[in-house]
């Protein structure tokens, strides 16, 4: 669900939120599939592709000790 009030789209919270906590307990096809719906929604917010591609990344090459977030090395 989209809400518009004359800018752009609003991202669902709860929905999101949701997919976020997927996400960070690791279950990753889980949160795949909640971005995608929220995805489908609003494909312009960019904080939804940024988790897919990561999810992608997680599927493809899974984390050894997964803690909930990205640990980033690089600027």
């Amino acid at each position: 669900m989209s809400l518009r009030v004359g800018g752009p789209p609003v991202r669902p919270r709860g929905d999101f939120a949701e997919a976020l906590g997927l996400y960070r307990a690791g279950n990753f096809q889980q949160a795949k599939s909640a971005f995608l719906e929220l995805l489908s929604v609003n494909g312009a917010d960019r904080t939804y592709r940024l988790y897919l591609d990561r999810i992608e990344s997680h599927l493809k090459f899974p984390p050894v000790e997964w803690r909930g977030y990205e640990v980033l090395t690089e600027k």
